[in-house]
């Protein structure tokens, strides 16, 4: 028997073999994942740009004179 198995680009031709149903299923499954590598390899559309992740922080210095907290601590003891 005679046996010819194309997916896409990749092809299996045998000849001369006795393949059970199931074991020509698992060479079209075989033929069909090379295939399918074989297209993502060279997809040529590049994947979209993602914006930067990260974080920021903002400090706020105290200005240089303080005002007169006195009102707002007890100082007794």
């Amino acid at each position: 028997m005679d046996v010819t198995v194309t997916v896409g680009e990749v092809s299996v031709k045998l000849r001369d073999v006795d393949l059970s149903t199931r074991q020509v299923h698992g060479l079209l499954r075989s033929a069909a994942g090379i295939a399918l590598a074989i297209n993502a390899s060279n997809a040529s559309e590049p994947e979209p740009e993602r914006p930067p992740m990260g974080f920021a922080a903002h400090i706020e210095r105290a200005p240089e004179v303080m005002e007169d907290l006195s009102e707002w601590f007890d100082d007794e003891e």
